[in-house]
């Protein structure tokens, strides 16, 4: 069982502007599965977008293909398996469960995967960049997957002309034609990205709300996604009547000022968008609070078997990227491959279906491309044929080349109720401004 820490933190962890470093001393979450998905991840700040527009120049039926034999394809991933009291190791264990799947199966035209591993990152960008330049260079993979959440090799893969896959969370996925999440790009670079995902799960389950609030980190990240979520509140009708940004990435000790500015504005649904919503939202309950908590950060078991978070976390919202309902073609066949194909004592996470879709994602490509691999024949699959995925509805559809510089908005909602989380909201995809990707084009 690893420690994690939850979207916004690896939205910093990821971009320069947020920085590794604030992390540092910031896990106070106690040891659990991964995190949840969170829909609004994401914003790529001016260095970062330049550093992604820089990156996009790389011609996608460019240089040798590399890594392609008669009967064998190399593939390698790199990710943050042992990062400062936090890993993403499920990650990895989702990818190789699937490809595991495709060796045992008879391969992809003829030939298997060869899977040199999943290096280690540490949570370091350089070591993320001399990892992804071992397995370009050394190892010559044909692609990477997993990407890493702090995939800074990203420019050494689009230079090389390598694709990678991965969950879409950080800038590095967007504005290039290597970068493939299978949720799109989740920080559209468009100053006018209109995120109306969360306004359209409140309106869904609570008819009645006029008023809505919203509380962020004070990151560069979080400054463009909660202006994103403002102006989806406007586009679906909502009154926003409380807004804040201030609280630092690693936390207060504190959460009385926030907790009476809430209670002022009393707004009917509260948006958070930090890294710790539990002790906020004890605190807002504690003070007598009524309203609605909406978060994309609190989808772990581990916290509800706690009853006194379990009490204070009774009746909170909880958004995910993958259907939470029992019978989903593609969830239950994720279980079933996860029970044949992964080790005994698999957790079967948000962060293990993040890897495995993203190689399922990049599986079917392959099929597609067919026996004639190339770079030339993959790419023209993956960003010239109106390619689309959602894996029997397990995730939201996202079609490429739409992809590479929007999001789906494609989120399902849980509730927590009597230390429980229950489904409440199937996958469902909000529009506007920079949440199109799930549209086929070409």
């Amino acid at each position: 069982m690893s420690k994690t820490v939850d979207v916004w933190a690896r939205w910093a962890l990821a971009t320069p502007e947020g920085g590794y470093t604030r992390l540092r001393g910031s896990g106070r979450r106690p040891p659990s599965p991964k995190r949840t998905v969170s829909w609004t991840v994401g914003a790529v700040v001016p260095a970062v977008a330049a550093l992604s527009l820089v990156a996009s120049g790389s011609n996608s039926s460019g240089p040798t293909t590399q890594g392609v034999t008669a009967n064998s394809i190399n593939v390698g991933g790199v990710e943050v398996v042992n990062g400062d009291g936090f890993s993403y190791a499920d990650v990895c264990s989702g990818v190789e469960v699937v490809f595991k799947k495709v060796d045992a199966t008879g391969g992809i035209d003829g030939r298997m995967i060869h899977y040199v591993g999943c290096l280690d990152d540490g949570g370091s960008t350089q070591t993320d960049n001399a990892q992804t330049t071992r397995l370009i260079e050394q190892d010559k993979v044909f692609a990477i997957v997993p990407a890493s959440t702090v995939f800074t090799g990203s420019s050494i893969a689009v230079k090389a002309n390598v694709p990678y896959f991965g969950w879409g969370i950080s800038p590095y996925f967007c504005n290039n034609s290597q970068g493939f999440g299978f949720d799109g790009c989740t920080g559209p670079t468009n100053p006018n990205w209109t995120d109306t995902s969360w306004a359209m799960m409140i309106k869904k389950v609570l008819p009645g709300a006029r008023t809505v609030g919203i509380q962020s980190l004070d990151i560069p990240t979080t400054r463009v996604t909660s202006a994103a979520a403002i102006r989806g509140f406007k586009a679906e009708g909502l009154k926003l009547v409380y807004q804040d940004g201030s609280i630092p990435l690693t936390g207060v000790a504190d959460y009385t000022p926030y907790v009476q500015k809430i209670l002022a504005a009393n707004p009917q649904a509260l948006v958070l968008e930090v890294q710790e919503p539990v002790p906020l939202i004890a605190a807002l309950r504690a003070a007598g609070y009524k309203g609605a908590t909406f978060d994309g950060v609190d989808n772990s078991p581990q916290l509800l078997s706690n009853p006194s978070t379990a009490r204070a976390l009774n009746g909170a919202y909880v958004l995910t990227s993958f259907s939470p309902y029992p019978g989903n073609a593609g969830m239950e066949q994720m279980r079933a491959d996860a029970a044949r194909y992964g080790v005994a004592s698999q957790d079967v996470d948000d962060s293990f279906a993040q890897g495995y879709f993203s190689a399922s994602m990049f599986v079917n490509m392959l099929r597609k491309a067919g026996r004639d691999l190339t770079y030339k024949t993959f790419y023209n699959v993956a960003n010239n044929s109106g390619y689309c995925y959602d894996d029997d509805g397990a995730t939201g559809q996202v079609c490429y080349p739409g992809g590479h510089t929007e999001s789906t908005g494609c989120w399902a909602l849980l509730q927590i109720k009597n230390a429980a989380f229950v489904p409440t909201m199937p996958i469902t995809c909000g529009n506007g401004i920079g949440n199109n990707a799930s549209e086929k084009t070409g």
